[in-house]
């Protein structure tokens, strides 16, 4: 979340998005902490890794670590059936990703986009969305 963002006003704006409501249940969880994450991802068929710290000297460690944690919890503990990772490092992640894939079977897709353009779900402006305005 950025400076100015509280879990509420993060949690709100997906809440507007048509039925989400009914179908979409969003979970505060520290992507370092093995406990914080299985109680989010209990219960998930699917769960989705977008997690990009900022600054930019911190992406690639933060981001390496988290999807291997987040990997490794999603298929031993919940039996979670597919894992989307969503990573601007590109090559680094993507590989590590598709090799831990690999080693446990998990189905695992990446996706590795430059930029995401579109209207802004939240109110405000957090830190990822200024880091790719400014660089």
């Amino acid at each position: 979340m950025g400076p100015l963002e509280t879990w509420e006003t993060k949690k709100c704006a997906f809440k507007d998005i048509d039925k989400a409501s009914k179908n979409l249940k969003l979970f505060k969880a520290d992507l370092l902490d093995y406990n914080s994450l299985h109680a989010a991802i209990e219960g998930c068929i699917g769960v989705f890794h977008v997690a990009c710290p900022v600054p930019s000297e911190h992406i690639v460690c933060v981001e390496l670590d988290t999807s291997m944690h987040l990997e490794e919890e999603a298929c031993l503990e919940t039996r979670v059936k597919r894992v989307v990772s969503v990573s601007s490092d590109g090559v680094v992640a993507e590989s590590k990703a598709l090799e831990y894939a690999k080693e446990t079977k998990l189905d695992v897709v990446t996706v590795c986009p430059r930029l995401v353009i579109g209207p802004m779900l939240q109110s405000t402006t957090n830190a990822s969305t200024l880091h790719h305005d400014f660089h």
